[in-house]
């Protein structure tokens, strides 16, 4: 452990002192670390699969992939970008704290995320197939498809785009909603 503002490794990570990780994180089966203390970034994916991690701390962005499976991590806190997919599958988070945007998928099926909260944008795909998540808060954009089928979602909220198909299916209260705000649009 060093007593550096930037490490390169997790070796060098020391939550007292480094404030950004220049490349992936693995806190994956890492049985010493339970908080990021004063992390803000991570340049690459944070892995917190099965990982002892309890608390994001300050962390406020993740550049690349997060991978929450599996994880101690029930509150999001302070971070606001996951740059690329957002993995919730099986997690233990409950609240998005303050997230607003996900640049590439979000994957929330049998996870305890309820609301997306301040959550504005998922620029890829978003699963909420057999998720708990029944309110999209503030969401106003799915880039790629959206799955809603089999899934708690009560409506559409503030949802104004989804650039690929949205798939239904057994949710016909939301395929109506989403006709109509289209037809509104044309």
């Amino acid at each position: 452990m060093s007593n550096s503002v930037v490490a390169f490794n997790l070796d060098e990570f020391n939550p007292n002192y480094t404030r950004i990780i220049m490349g992936d994180a693995n806190f994956r089966f890492n049985p010493t670390i339970t908080d990021l203390g004063t992390l803000e970034v991570i340049l690459g994916s944070a892995d917190f699969d099965y990982s002892q991690v309890q608390s994001l701390g300050n962390l406020q962005t993740i550049e690349r992939d997060a991978y929450f499976r599996d994880s101690q991590v029930q509150n999001l806190g302070n971070l606001t970008t996951i740059g690329g997919d957002a993995y919730f599958t099986n997690s233990q988070v409950q609240n998005l704290g303050n997230l607003t945007n996900i640049g590439g998928n979000a994957y929330f099926e049998n996870s305890q995320v309820q609301s997306l909260g301040n959550l504005t944008k998922i620029d890829g795909y978003a699963y909420f197939i057999n998720s708990e998540v029944q309110d999209l808060g503030n969401l106003q954009t799915i880039g790629g498809d959206a799955y809603f089928r089999d899934s708690q979602v009560q409506d559409l909220g503030n949802l104004q785009t989804i650039g690929g198909s949205a798939d239904f299916r057994d949710r016909e209260d939301l395929q109506e909603e989403w006709e109509r705000r289209q037809n509104k649009i044309k």
